[in-house]
């Protein structure tokens, strides 16, 4: 730019400007508006640094370049643009004095934002997209005025919550601004460029329409309802006029939100992209639309437009803080959300939709209830059977109910169960008693319920009519008429509220006593180690408050279900010098083991058995260490393997989300002060909410990547390692652009940040990378990040051992998450680096030589005889490994039949088929088996000392199993138990199934020279394991499919020992990672 002339970098032709001030106004006028906004100041030698908005832009002028604007204003010469008056004002309150950030012009640095912790609502309004008038495409009148305006009022009220007093006070505010500005207007222009008369008449006008839209409720919600479809909730008169209820029909909401033609797009396309992956592998579960209850209800609906529709029921609680009225007031709230909704946007807790909310206290009216629930349940019918009509599509649209998720209290209350957990039928999917729950699962068996058994019991009692509870049953659903609704099928177990908030804290709350008991910590040690520990930057987040010595006294955990799930997760790390000294660890590794299974989206069928085999045994482990803290929710634990069938993916009927859309109504409650009519208050704000987001761009599933600021870098400026990276891709002439962190789908991604990679070999053990750098070329975001080795996985810490490799690679934002759809921490423990996952786990080490100590001192109670027990063991180990090297015997002699075990896991495969050994990076599949018994250990004599020579290496590559494997031969006590169909002492987390496991291992790795094993061979050893051990045809499938994973595992744990040893294992770690 020359001192005379500018042009403006953002238009596609060469306009001249001969100041700079008729440029900034161009810009302004004609671009500040373009998402696409994004100008490089170039005024000054020192500048160069980057503005993505023209908010940012503009006080950067004013900070650092106003002499350009100022020295044209002292100009005697009048604007000749109404505009450059409304810049004047858009420039006062740009001036330094106005504004309370830095002066630190200087520094680039600057110019990025800093990270910024930011509650949900701050988040929602970063990204949300404020509707605004342009002014130089269109033209402006008056009623478009009213309607910019209209909108503005919509956000404070809404978004910022404030209340109706504050937002009057802003509009009489504005009006006497405008007072002022006339009268600046009258003492700066002349009349020869504009009347003054017609200034004023203007401004007069424009007074006069905000006054008008903001003086009383009654215009604004008329005007809202002319410019942005608002509908208002319908009032429902229960047995009294005293007693209301409100509720915003389906189809109204509905339709408002899906008139975006965009959102009900990639609604469909979500639909048929599972479908088809669905199709291509019949084992995977990836949506609700495949448990047999939702295909039930579909084959129902003639009409192949249909989607799913969720509902969710709860309480919530408001408190009136002051005046005659002084009390708590309780409601029930029903919410829906569309099943089918992408998880991008599923996930935003603006998805959730206000079906009716009432007083909890009117619903204990039988009247009141039927009153309510038969309006509901015509609603929701007629939206099954005759739809909505779409204006983007020609044909109509659909919906089909699916399951009703809440707390166990609701869906009992719902489904016409009792609501009391502490006697009787508390389970509303099987018979189980209060009394019963002691039995261990591996004895018995209770009988589910079912549609005629529950049917026939219902008709009972209400023949009985006498109040009286049978089996569980006290009286008929509330949504007994509702089309597709079953009071056994359709009301799914809750993940938060059975686990997180449930088994998790019991187990940390056990294992935190062991530590007190055992004196290894004092009350004061745990609170400051909590409260000191630091969290990673993502975990920060669900940061949990310290435990206090109240707290373990009254066997309570305090925080939110996210912060207790983040402190179950990181308790290994938290106390990793004692985690190993705890007897009660293995409870909390088959829990996290079955959380695993529990929270995967998506999850294989093939994995349910295996499942089921956690949780029975889970289930036990407690009864037999902690029976006083056998509570409904372990029972209920052991229901989750029959609640996928028929419900589908346990994390998709989550309340978390829903839970979180309480806060809003709180907040709401809160700021109005309004507990005269608060359902009225509560409903009504909800629906403004709503109409301002459908006409917004809130529910846009296109990719969103937000950059709030970056800064140039010259190529020169990267380092040499990332230089040689890019230098196939780019030119050194080609603009670079390096921010810290960025927005990707409402996800803050930042530098140090940890992704997942890819999956490496048959197991698909995760390669994790850290990101470095964050550039944006040729206007797409790249990721420059370091290659991390996956040395093991650390059975006491349950993370992956990782080391920094050195390598950089360079990764697709757009490509970065397939695998894992978050981003990770890195915790140090003793200078080693450690990533902690939860549900996708994959246990990794080499195999333990000596007992634990608690089993140990279990055998010896003596601490002489326990000493002498441990050198001897240590004595026997190194001689057998002497002989095993000097011996080519195909079977490993156990010397501790009775204490051997083997420990494995394996990560859940999502796109493995058996005739397919190929990776699917898609979808991070994760399965953690581990198969110490909690009074068993693993034998060091097994298989972790077998010695290849190093110069035949190559035949492992070519060595094939047979298909006709016949297995090794197995000891006489394994034999024992197979002749008496004692099976169950082969279940998981078992010593047995270690040792068969073991010997499979031996027998593969030395008769048939095979290390790394395909799909197709491993599956070749589950049956013949399951042929062995005469397992009943009935139960085969599920056997082999149990089998095949801890194989798999087994393989996977086993090689580690031998990577000193074997030089192909040393190739396959360098090349995997393990």
């Amino acid at each position: 730019m020359s001192q005379q002339h500018y042009f403006c970098p953002l238009c596609i032709s060469s306009s001249v400007f001969h100041n700079y001030r008729t440029l900034f106004t161009h810009i302004r006028n004609e671009h500040r508006e373009k998402s696409t906004f994004n100008i490089r100041c170039e005024l000054d030698v020192s500048c160069g640094s980057r503005y993505s908005s023209f908010d940012s832009y503009r006080r950067h002028i004013y900070r650092c370049h106003r002499s350009l604007i100022d020295s044209f204003d002292n100009n005697d010469t009048p604007s000749s643009n109404t505009y450059d008056i409304v810049d004047d004002l858009e420039n006062l309150f740009s001036h330094p004095t106005f504004s309370d950030e830095s002066y630190a012009i200087n520094d680039p640095e600057s110019c990025i934002y800093p990270d910024e912790e930011l509650d949900d609502t701050d988040r929602e309004f970063l990204n949300f997209d404020s509707t605004a008038v342009s002014i130089a495409n269109e033209r402006v009148n008056f009623g478009k005025l009213a309607q910019f305006y209209t909108r503005f009022l919509l956000e404070l009220r809404e978004y910022h919550l404030l209340p109706q007093n504050v937002v009057q006070s802003i509009s009489s505010k504005i009006c006497s601004l405008f007072d002022i500005i006339i009268k600046l207007v009258k003492t700066k222009a002349s009349s020869s460029f504009i009347s003054i008369i017609d200034m004023e008449a203007v401004f007069t006008h424009v007074s006069f329409i905000i006054n008008s839209v903001s003086k009383s409720e009654y215009n604004f919600l008329k005007q809202c309802k002319n410019d942005f479809d608002y509908q208002p909730p319908t009032e429902i008169k229960l047995t009294t006029n005293e007693e209301l209820a409100y509720y915003i029909p389906l189809k109204q909401s509905l339709f408002c939100m899906l008139q975006n033609g965009q959102l009900l797009q990639a609604t469909i396309d979500n639909i048929n992209s599972l479908s088809t992956r669905a199709a291509k592998d019949n084992d995977l579960i990836l949506s609700n639309r495949q448990s047999r209850s939702v295909k039930s209800n579909l084959s129902r609906q003639t009409n192949s437009n249909s989607l799913l529709l969720k509902l969710y029921t709860d309480g919530i609680g408001i408190t009136n803080p002051i005046g005659a009225k002084k009390d708590s007031h309780k409601f029930t709230c029903f919410y829906y959300l569309l099943d089918d909704l992408p998880d991008i946007v599923r996930s935003q807790v603006n998805s959730i939709g206000l079906h009716c909310i009432c007083y909890t206290k009117h619903l204990n009216n039988d009247n009141n209830r039927s009153i309510l629930m038969n309006i509901l349940v015509e609603d929701l019918n007629k939206l099954q059977t005759e739809g909505i009509t779409i204006p983007c599509l020609s044909s109509r649209i659909y919906f089909v109910f699916s399951t009703l998720s809440g707390d166990n209290l609701a869906s009992n209350e719902v489904g016409g169960f009792q609501k009391s957990f502490s006697s009787g039928s508390f389970c509303r999917h099987c018979f189980v008693t209060y009394e019963q729950r002691h039995i261990p699962l591996t004895e018995i068996s209770f009988v589910p319920r079912t549609r005629i058994k529950h049917d026939m019991i219902v008709n009972k009692v209400i023949a009985n009519n006498d109040g009286q509870i049978i089996q569980g049953v006290k009286n008929e659903s509330w949504l007994k008429d509702l089309i597709g609704f079953h009071a056994t099928e359709s009301l799914p177990p809750d993940i938060m509220h059975d686990i997180a908030e449930g088994v998790c804290p019991l187990i940390i709350n056990a294992l935190l006593k062991e530590v007190i008991q055992q004196r290894l910590l004092t009350y004061s040690d745990i609170e400051q180690r909590t409260s000191c520990f630091i969290y990673g930057f993502y975990d920060s987040s669900n940061k949990p408050p310290p435990v206090k010595r109240q707290q373990l006294i009254h066997s309570t955990i305090a925080g939110t279900a996210s912060q207790k799930l983040c402190f179950f997760r990181l308790f290994p790390i938290i106390f990793h010098d004692i985690i190993g000294d705890l007897t009660l660890l293995p409870l909390y590794t088959i829990l996290r083991e079955i959380i695993s299974y529990i929270y995967a989206n998506p999850l294989r069928k093939s994995w349910l058995p295996y499942l089921d085999g956690l949780c029975k045994q889970f289930h036990c482990l407690m009864i037999e260490h902690l029976p006083d803290r056998v509570t409904p929710k372990v029972h209920f634990l052991t229901e989750y393997t029959r609640s996928i069938e028929m419900h589908g993916l346990p994390i998709l009927n989550s309340c978390m989300r829903f839970e979180a859309k309480h806060l809003y109504f709180k907040q709401i409650a809160i700021r109005t002060f309004n507990f005269k009519n608060p359902l009225l208050t509560l409903t009504k704000r909800h629906q403004l909410r709503y109409c301002m987001l459908n006409n917004s761009n809130s529910f846009c599933y296109s990719s969103s990547i937000t950059v709030r600021s970056s800064k140039s870098i010259e190529w020169s400026k990267l380092s040499i390692p990332v230089r040689r990276l890019l230098i196939n891709f780019i030119n050194e002439t080609d603009l670079i652009y390096e921010c810290t962190s960025i927005y990707y789908h409402h996800m803050n991604v930042r530098t140090g940040s940890i992704v997942v990679h890819h999956l490496a070999h048959a197991e698909e053990i995760p390669i994790f990378c850290q990101i470095h750098h964050l550039l944006n070329i040729q206007e797409k975001t790249t990721i420059i990040a370091e290659m991390l080795n996956t040395i093991s996985f650390d059975e006491n810490l349950c993370s992956y051992e990782v080391e920094f490799s050195g390598t950089l690679v360079t990764i697709d934002i757009e490509h970065c998450f397939d695998i894992h759809p978050h981003c990770l921490d890195m915790y140090d423990v003793e200078h080693v680096h450690y990533i902690n996952l939860l549900t996708h786990e994959d246990i990794d080490g080499s195999t333990l030589v000596l007992l634990q100590h608690n089993d140990i001192a279990e055998i010896f109670p003596r601490i002489k005889d326990r000493v002498k027990f441990i050198d001897q063991r240590a004595k026997l180990a190194s001689n057998l490994n002497e002989q095993n090297e000097n011996t080519d015997e195909t079977t490993t002699i156990n010397v501790f039949d009775s204490t051997s075990s083997s420990s494995a896991s394996s990560f859940k495969p999502v796109d493995s088929s058996p005739e397919n050994d190929t990776l699917d990076s898609s979808v991070l599949r994760e399965k953690s088996q581990s198969n110490n018994d909690i009074h068993q250990t693993t034998d060091a004599n097994l298989s972790s000392s077998i010695n290849f020579p190093d110069d035949n290496d190559n035949i492992y590559t070519t060595a094939k199993l047979p298909s006709d494997y016949q297995g090794p031969d197995l000891p006489i006590r394994i034999q024992h138990y197979i002749d008496d169909d004692n099976i169950a002492k082969f279940n998981p987390h078992t010593a047995l199934r270690g040792e068969l496991l073991s010997l499979v291992f031996d027998d593969v790795t030395k008769s048939h020279k095979l290390l790394y094993p395909s799909n197709d061979e491993y599956l070749t050893m589950a049956k013949c394991l399951v042929q062995k051990l005469r397992v009943p045809p009935a139960l085969y499938n599920d056997s082999v499919k149990e089998w095949h994973e801890s194989i798999k595992q087994k393989f996977k744990c086993e090689r580690k020992p031998l990577q000193v040893t074997t030089n192909l294992v040393k190739s396959k770690q360098e090349k995997y990672g393990n």
